[in-house]
């Protein structure tokens, strides 16, 4: 029996199928797709790995009930092996913020109830539960205004206040035993002499009045 798409349908199936994340009625819609371009039963059904009958039944589905029955599984899976009270009381340990990743809820469920799953059947387990896993991130902490302007002036109060009394000390360096003496310096330090010098390397009283060299 023929199929065909009409334009609006093919993009209501495309665009059904691209924004889709199982990968079941991802399949369903394909064979919608590919059936509309021509390919045979046998072809579709070899391409998805299914049996030529499964591709009839999804054709026939959806030109009796249409797009929206087609992409409705009835599909149960398996409710798992933690009874009803023992989903809930994993529920209420997951929203105190006891596990921070599927790893621990499976220990803790090992610990507390006997049963043992494996790592991705814990995370399906949560996933039936309901539970979705949000990665941690760093976050700027909201600032104390009122602390942050008594630390300021505790700073302020301790802090030395600038002037004229800093000053720098510079001695000699012993390298001969008479004065060294340069362009900069025709007068020289004496041995072991020291100099009082201000914050812009202008000598103070007391300095022989002159430029130190350094």
């Amino acid at each position: 029996m023929s199929f065909s798409l009409d334009a609006p349908q093919r993009t209501q199936i495309e665009h059904r199928r691209q924004h889709t994340r199982d990968y079941r009625l991802a399949m369903r819609l394909s064979a919608l797709l590919w059936c509309d371009q021509g390919k045979t039963e046998s072809a579709i059904a070899h391409l998805l790995g299914v049996c030529e009958r499964t591709i009839r039944n999804w054709l026939r589905l959806y030109r009796q009930k249409g797009l929206e029955a087609l992409c409705t599984l009835h599909y149960r899976s398996d409710p798992g092996e933690l009874t009803s009270p023992q989903a809930e009381q994993l529920k209420v340990a997951i929203q105190t913020g006891l596990f921070r990743c599927a790893r621990q809820v499976r220990e803790w469920v090992k610990s507390t109830f006997g049963v043992v799953y494996s790592l991705s059947g814990t995370k399906r387990l949560l996933q039936r539960l309901g539970c979705s896993f949000h990665k941690a991130t760093g976050f700027l902490f909201k600032t104390q205004r009122v602390q942050q302007e008594e630390f300021v002036q505790k700073y302020d109060a301790a802090r030395p206040a600038p002037g004229e009394a800093t000053r720098r000390c510079f001695t000699c360096a012993k390298l001969s035993k008479s004065c060294i003496r340069s362009s900069s310096c025709p007068r020289g330090f004496p041995e072991g002499r020291a100099y009082l010098v201000s914050p812009d390397r202008r000598s103070l009283p007391g300095s022989h009045g002159h430029r130190p060299w350094v």
